[in-house]
């Protein structure tokens, strides 16, 4: 199964990826490695291009390049990606107390709200 075959809520773990040169290298700067969990956001209204959340961030990615991305669906999709990435949707917190970001305002960091120890 490849990345552009995903729906959407649906998480994956990319086992390999293929093709060569600069897309190649790109796609593997940007932590999209072998063993990462990512999870389908959303699509355009066309469903081109995809946003994927992965380590903690959002990015948003080109069906082609999706295509070279070769994955293995996951069934339960508990990980650090879905906390980190549901306390930036508008109205959302984490249900995870470990979570850092589970105060203040949606998209900030919460330093100063939190109390001195």
């Amino acid at each position: 199964m490849f990345l552009d075959e995903l729906t959407i809520d649906q998480c994956a773990r990319v086992v390999r990826v293929h093709g060569n040169g600069e897309l190649r290298r790109r796609l593997l700067d940007m932590g999209l490695t072998p063993g990462t969990t990512v999870k389908l956001v959303r699509m355009a209204p066309l469903g081109d291009p995809m946003q994927l959340c992965l380590r903690g961030y959002r990015l948003s990615l080109r069906r082609e390049a999706a295509r070279d991305i070769e994955i293995e669906p996951l069934t339960y999709c508990a990980d650090a990606c879905t906390r980190a990435c549901a306390y930036r949707r508008p109205g959302l917190r984490p249900q995870d107390p470990s979570c850092t970001h589970s105060k203040g305002k949606p998209g900030r960091r919460s330093w100063r709200w939190r109390r001195r120890s």
